[in-house]
């Protein structure tokens, strides 16, 4: 498994979201990197609070954070 090589595919995946997004005018303009670091961050966390406390398991919980990341975000 190679960690830096899943983190820049997602990365760069998460960006190329964003950037169509940004085109479109649908969210205002934050460094790509950064937005894309942030998603990734708050997905992560959410795989490892499953992974180190099943019983936490809340399947919301992923949308409602990016949901309120976005809140902050979107126009």
């Amino acid at each position: 498994y190679d960690l830096d090589q899943y983190q820049r595919r997602m990365v760069n995946a998460i960006k190329a979201i964003y950037l169509k997004g940004l085109a479109n005018n649908e969210v205002k303009e934050e460094d790509p990197e950064e937005v894309a670091i942030l998603v990734l961050s708050l997905m992560d966390l959410c795989l490892h609070i499953v992974y180190g406390r099943p019983e936490s398991f809340d399947p919301d919980r992923p949308e409602r954070l990016l949901r309120l990341v976005f809140q902050g975000v979107a126009r």
